[in-house]
Protein backbone atom coordinates (compact mmCIF):
# COMPACT_ATOMS: atom_id res chain seq x y z
CA UNK A 1 0.00 0.00 0.00
CA UNK A 2 1.28 3.43 -0.75
CA UNK A 3 2.04 5.90 1.63
CA UNK A 4 -0.17 9.16 1.84
CA UNK A 5 1.02 12.27 1.07
CA UNK A 6 -0.67 14.17 3.57
CA UNK A 7 -0.39 17.94 2.60
CA UNK A 8 -2.02 16.75 -1.16
CA UNK A 9 -4.51 15.31 0.80
CA UNK A 10 -5.19 18.37 3.23
CA UNK A 11 -5.01 20.24 0.03
CA UNK A 12 -7.41 18.37 -1.46
CA UNK A 13 -10.13 18.49 0.84
CA UNK A 14 -10.12 22.40 1.29
CA UNK A 15 -9.88 23.16 -2.59
CA UNK A 16 -13.29 20.60 -2.57
CA UNK A 17 -14.69 22.81 0.32
CA UNK A 18 -13.72 25.91 -1.23
CA UNK A 19 -15.41 24.65 -4.28
CA UNK A 20 -18.63 23.77 -2.57
CA UNK A 21 -18.55 27.18 -0.78
CA UNK A 22 -18.35 28.92 -4.25
CA UNK A 23 -21.13 26.94 -6.27
CA UNK A 24 -23.80 27.66 -3.25
CA UNK A 25 -23.03 31.40 -3.02
CA UNK A 26 -23.43 31.36 -6.86
CA UNK A 27 -26.83 29.06 -6.55
CA UNK A 28 -28.32 31.20 -4.26
CA UNK A 29 -29.34 28.56 -2.18
CA UNK A 30 -29.91 29.97 1.62
CA UNK A 31 -31.71 27.11 3.14
CA UNK A 32 -30.40 24.50 5.06
CA UNK A 33 -32.27 21.47 3.45
CA UNK A 34 -31.88 22.77 0.25
CA UNK A 35 -28.05 23.07 0.83
CA UNK A 36 -28.64 19.56 1.98
CA UNK A 37 -30.51 18.18 -1.07
CA UNK A 38 -27.73 19.96 -3.37
CA UNK A 39 -24.59 18.24 -1.95
CA UNK A 40 -26.12 15.00 -1.65
CA UNK A 41 -27.02 14.93 -5.60
CA UNK A 42 -23.59 17.33 -6.35
CA UNK A 43 -22.33 14.66 -4.23
CA UNK A 44 -23.33 11.52 -6.18
CA UNK A 45 -22.48 12.89 -9.57
CA UNK A 46 -19.40 13.95 -8.83
CA UNK A 47 -17.76 11.10 -6.53
CA UNK A 48 -19.76 8.52 -9.61
CA UNK A 49 -17.61 10.39 -12.04
CA UNK A 50 -14.51 9.88 -10.22
CA UNK A 51 -15.23 6.50 -9.09
CA UNK A 52 -16.23 5.20 -12.08
CA UNK A 53 -13.23 7.20 -13.79
CA UNK A 54 -10.60 5.57 -11.57
CA UNK A 55 -13.01 2.06 -11.88
CA UNK A 56 -12.57 2.07 -15.42
CA UNK A 57 -8.39 1.73 -15.41
CA UNK A 58 -8.25 -0.28 -12.53
CA UNK A 59 -7.40 1.88 -9.60
CA UNK A 60 -9.07 1.43 -6.41
CA UNK A 61 -12.14 -0.96 -6.70
CA UNK A 62 -12.24 -4.26 -7.02
CA UNK A 63 -16.21 -4.60 -7.56
CA UNK A 64 -19.29 -2.66 -7.73
CA UNK A 65 -20.02 -2.85 -4.71
CA UNK A 66 -17.48 -1.07 -2.69
CA UNK A 67 -17.57 1.47 -5.65
CA UNK A 68 -21.61 1.96 -5.00
CA UNK A 69 -20.96 2.30 -0.82
CA UNK A 70 -17.99 5.02 -1.70
CA UNK A 71 -20.52 7.04 -3.74
CA UNK A 72 -23.79 6.99 -1.27
CA UNK A 73 -21.24 7.44 2.04
CA UNK A 74 -19.25 10.38 0.16
CA UNK A 75 -22.62 11.92 -1.33
CA UNK A 76 -23.98 11.86 2.16
CA UNK A 77 -20.99 13.72 3.20
CA UNK A 78 -21.09 16.30 0.83
CA UNK A 79 -24.92 17.26 1.54
CA UNK A 80 -23.42 17.53 5.23
CA UNK A 81 -20.63 19.51 4.02
CA UNK A 82 -23.34 22.01 1.87
CA UNK A 83 -25.22 22.33 4.71
CA UNK A 84 -22.89 23.24 7.42
CA UNK A 85 -21.52 25.80 4.84
CA UNK A 86 -24.81 27.51 3.82
CA UNK A 87 -26.09 27.20 8.21
CA UNK A 88 -22.45 29.01 8.46
CA UNK A 89 -23.11 31.41 6.03
CA UNK A 90 -25.94 32.05 7.62
CA UNK A 91 -24.69 32.87 11.04
CA UNK A 92 -22.58 35.45 9.89
CA UNK A 93 -25.58 37.63 8.51
CA UNK A 94 -27.02 37.76 11.40
CA UNK A 95 -26.72 40.66 13.47
CA UNK A 96 -27.90 41.12 16.91
CA UNK A 97 -28.68 44.13 18.71
CA UNK A 98 -29.14 44.62 22.72
CA UNK A 99 -30.42 47.79 22.65
CA UNK A 100 -33.73 48.97 20.92
CA UNK A 101 -32.75 52.97 21.16
CA UNK A 102 -34.56 55.30 18.98
CA UNK A 103 -33.77 58.83 17.33
CA UNK A 104 -35.65 61.68 18.77
CA UNK A 105 -35.49 65.56 16.93
CA UNK A 106 -33.85 66.83 19.70
CA UNK A 107 -30.03 66.58 19.57
CA UNK A 108 -28.97 64.30 22.68
CA UNK A 109 -32.23 63.54 23.82
CA UNK A 110 -32.39 59.51 23.18
CA UNK A 111 -35.26 57.68 24.64
CA UNK A 112 -34.84 53.82 25.66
Amino acid sequence: MASINWMANILSSLVYGFLFAYILSKTGISSVPSAFIFGLIAGLLLELSIDLGFYSVGQGYKNMTALFADVVLTAVIDAVIAAAIVWLNGMGKKVVFSSRRRHTRLQGDWSS
